[in-house]
């Protein structure tokens, strides 16, 4: 009687056990089932016909959003190369040659130095400002190097006779920057009177007087195509130029601080803008804003960008490096 009792039970615990095991796999089947409709429903790409609740339009639209995102590629970490001493105040301006053999740097001290980019050692000083020497530029068509200064001067320098040769008369104050027109013999200057200049090189005559800024204008981008001329100033704008008609083309009023670097990139078609609160990027040549660089806590004094995607910046406590693949543009 006993064993029959033992028996029993064990049957009965094997039963009651195997309509557990049935019952559960029912449900995890029919869960499956309803949550791969659900999915289905949710994420499932929009018909022309079907009307989509605004949930599920905000989750496609962030899937499609994920689509186009290019994750940046990396780049190895940069090492200091070099300390090149030799001025006797603060650098305010460096340019590199074309060829990518010498630099050109300016200070406080008045002075234009000549460097040998791969041994480091200087060629050449250059002495003729009265004043620190805020910008440089390097024509990439004709042996000139053009600095501006505080001094009110613009001066074009011959390098093969390593004196000036011209001197372009017209600005009411310091002159703060100068950029060079990639096609044209001409270049533009900005500075402290609000207003950015257009010279003919030959002629040393002002082409054109590009009037609108009401602060110092810091920086000047030009580009072959319109618009030609972009400057940043310090009343929080960078306005956008077509040099024919000398008409400011789009004003972007996006900074709440003064701008005061611009870079545009080498290969696409937009253009990166540095302010105290942060980086922006453009989309030429409409002026479309696309995103914002942060990171920096300080001033930011300039920006740069070249061909690997990279951009750096440089504020007043530190210099941050950063890709372009992922930030600049996204599409």
């Amino acid at each position: 009687m006993f064993s029959q009792l033992i028996i029993f039970s064990f049957l009965f615990d094997s039963l009651i056990h195997s309509l557990l095991s049935l019952s559960f796999i029912i449900f995890v089947l029919f869960r499956n089932k309803q949550t791969q409709e659900g999915a289905l429903t949710i994420y499932q790409a929009p018909k022309k016909e079907e009307k989509l609740t605004q949930t599920q339009m905000l989750i496609f639209r962030e899937r499609e959003l994920r689509k186009r995102v290019i994750r940046p590629e990396w780049h190895a970490p940069w090492k200091l190369k070099r300390v090149q001493p030799g001025h006797l105040g603060w650098v305010r301006s460096c340019a590199v040659d074309v060829s990518n053999e010498w630099f050109a740097t300016g200070a406080a001290d008045r002075q234009i130095k000549i460097w040998d980019l791969a041994s480091g050692q200087l060629k050449l000083t250059l002495t003729g400002h009265i004043n620190t020497v805020m910008g440089l530029a390097i024509s990439d068509r004709h042996p000139y190097l053009f600095s501006v200064g505080q001094d009110k001067l613009v001066k074009c320098w011959d390098l093969e006779q390593n004196k000036v040769t011209r001197h372009y008369h017209g600005h009411l104050s310091g002159v703060y920057c100068v950029a060079m027109h990639p096609t044209l013999d001409v270049f533009v200057t900005g500075g402290r009177d609000s207003s950015a200049r257009v010279w003919d090189i030959r002629t040393k005559s002002c082409v054109r007087v590009l009037g609108g800024h009401t602060a110092t204008v810091a920086d000047i981008v030009c580009q072959g195509t319109d618009p030609q001329i972009t400057t940043a100033s310090h009343d929080n704008q960078i306005r956008m130029w077509d040099l024919g008609s000398g008409r400011c083309m789009s004003t972007l009023t996006h900074h709440k601080k003064s701008v005061r670097g611009l870079a545009m990139h080498p290969t696409e078609h937009c253009l990166a803008s540095a302010s105290t609160d942060n980086i922006k990027a453009w989309k030429y040549p409409e002026g479309t804003f696309m995103r914002n660089f942060v990171g920096h806590n300080t001033i930011i004094n300039d920006v740069a960008i070249n061909k690997d995607n990279v951009m750096v910046s440089g504020g007043n406590s530190y210099i941050l490096a950063s890709s372009t693949r992922y930030s600049i543009n996204p599409n």
